[in-house]
């Protein structure tokens, strides 16, 4: 199997394989630590790559686009959401969910993969970040183009419109500190890899 196409079986059932384990509705540090393991016994190096995110309704990134007019009040009334782990970019009016304070295991960034031979940023659980009551849809695992010296990354829902924003996190890391990451699953992996190696794409 080819690097590419293990980094898309790998992308693809992972999600699925792992989710009966999961107990925790946000569970990037697993997520990734399982797909860094398994993407190694197809010969793909891939790095745990701390991250803040920014994820925007498709009327945000209108509204956005448009210059901001009318501030929060214009921004409500279009049905504008985002969310994001960037404390200092929240405005304390807007619709956004509250900042999780860091106490003992619990972290408020998120962690994904960097395979920096393919240039990817590799989320395996941006499934996390939907919000459909917002109108944001977002594919259960997500692969998005990182080059050496990128400061920032961009996905887009073609579906809703909903735009994702990745921002390196070079010094934060406080997720080794985490269970997930400490304790390997050995027994998931091996389910990751039996399962990209049946799956059809």
């Amino acid at each position: 199997m080819t690097p590419s196409k293990a980094i898309r079986r790998v992308l693809a059932v992972l999600p699925s394989t792992v989710a009966p384990a999961m107990r925790a509705h946000s569970r990037c540090v697993a997520a990734t630590r399982i797909g860094i393991d398994a993407l190694a016994q197809f010969g793909v190096v891939a790095l745990p790559f701390a991250v803040d995110v920014q994820v925007f309704n498709a009327a945000a990134v209108q509204w956005v686009l448009d210059g901001s007019p009318g501030g929060t009040p214009e921004f409500k009334r279009r049905g504008a959401y985002y969310l994001t782990t960037l404390r200092e970019a929240v405005p304390p009016d807007l619709r956004v969910p509250p900042s999780r304070v860091n106490v003992g295991p619990v972290w408020d960034g998120h962690l994904v993969a960097h395979a920096p031979a393919h240039q990817l940023l590799l989320d395996f659980d941006a499934r996390q970040l939907s919000r459909p009551e917002f109108g944001i849809v977002l594919p259960e695992a997500i692969a998005v183009p990182w080059a050496a010296d990128a400061v920032m990354a961009e996905a887009v829902d073609d579906d809703t419109g909903a735009r994702l924003v990745y921002r390196p996190r070079p010094d934060d890391v406080r997720w080794q500190a985490a269970r997930d990451w400490q304790q390997p699953a050995p027994d998931l992996v091996r389910a990751v890899v039996r399962a990209a190696r049946r799956a059809p794409c």
